[in-house]
């Protein structure tokens, strides 16, 4: 007989990349053995998120520091429910501040976690974890489709309507929990872990330094590129110019031209006028003498 739960904890603490072909395989097994309502289960099953998957290793690694959350989280639940009926807030901030060093703690090996594996760890990772881990301590065990261990995806922290309507539901402690648990003693490094941890910086610094390198080749690239545009650009601006000298120029011959003809016409029109007086006055001597005779 196959025990599904123990083939399901097996296959959320494989590496990521393995999961979506033993998730089949344990599909085809249940189905193969008649258990088909199981292996509908299994099957619906989707391959979790980065972050998802390093809190689920981050479970099964560092039992003791998750434990350890999950109880701070227990602990700011009564502390919220115990100020809301009147028990005052010292302990709430107490218990907010427990829970964000635990939260700090698992997060760490989360990330350590991923950095072992190759996985980036940016700000942007850092965040959807805290916000996964954050959700996980908030609702415990209230919630029936979060498993820590088991998490498929991303979790957001609920809001201040939900965390109100968590407080309220529950009943007023008759006395504040005393938290059994005591944050776990760091475990210190082992020199392969720190020689690896090196590694991947260094490696990760090399990528930096490479990807800056590759955007100054292309900004000197860019930069040629403009610098020939603007040249281009120069040699046409010069090119019109002489263009407009040489238009310039030609008006202004054309211009002389016009008004040396302009002259030489008004002069013609001068000598014809004076032609005209001279034949006409000429005419009337040559009419006179005709009389005569």
């Amino acid at each position: 007989m196959i025990d599904v739960e123990r083939e399901l904890d097996r296959l959320f603490g494989l590496p990521l990349s393995d999961f979506t072909a033993d998730r089949n395989a344990l599909v085809k097994d249940l189905r193969d053995r008649g258990l088909l309502d199981e292996a509908k289960a299994v099957k619906a099953l989707v391959k979790p998120s980065v972050t998802a998957w390093a809190a689920n290793q981050a479970f099964r690694e560092e039992r003791e520091a998750f434990d350890h959350l999950l109880e701070m989280g227990g602990w700011l639940r009564d502390a919220q429910a115990g100020a809301l009926h009147g028990r005052g807030s010292d302990d709430l901030h107490r218990a907010k501040y427990a829970r964000r060093e635990a939260l700090d703690v698992v997060a760490q090996h989360a990330l350590q976690i991923l950095e072992r594996n190759g996985n980036a760890t940016g700000p942007a990772v850092t965040r959807k974890l805290e916000h996964t881990l954050e959700a996980l301590a908030t609702f415990g065990d209230t919630r029936s489709d979060i498993r820590p261990g088991r998490l498929t995806r991303d979790l957001e922290p609920p809001g201040l309507d939900v965390l109100m309507r968590l407080a309220q539901e529950a009943p007023p402690p008759k006395k504040l929990r005393v938290p059994r648990s005591q944050p776990p003693k760091a475990k210190k490094p082992s020199a392969r872990q720190e020689v690896a941890k090196a590694n991947r910086a260094l490696s990760q610094a090399q990528k930096l330094v490479d990807a800056r390198q590759a955007d100054s080749r292309q900004a000197k690239r860019q930069r040629s590129a403009a610098d020939a545009r603007v040249n281009k650009i120069r040699e046409q601006i010069n090119e019109l110019q002489h263009r407009v000298e040489q238009a310039r120029f030609k008006l202004k011959e054309a211009t002389n031209r016009f008004e040396q003809a302009a002259e030489a016409d008004e002069e013609a029109q001068e000598s014809l006028e004076k032609a005209q007086d001279t034949a006409t006055e000429a005419q009337a001597a040559l009419d006179r003498l005709t009389l005569m005779n």
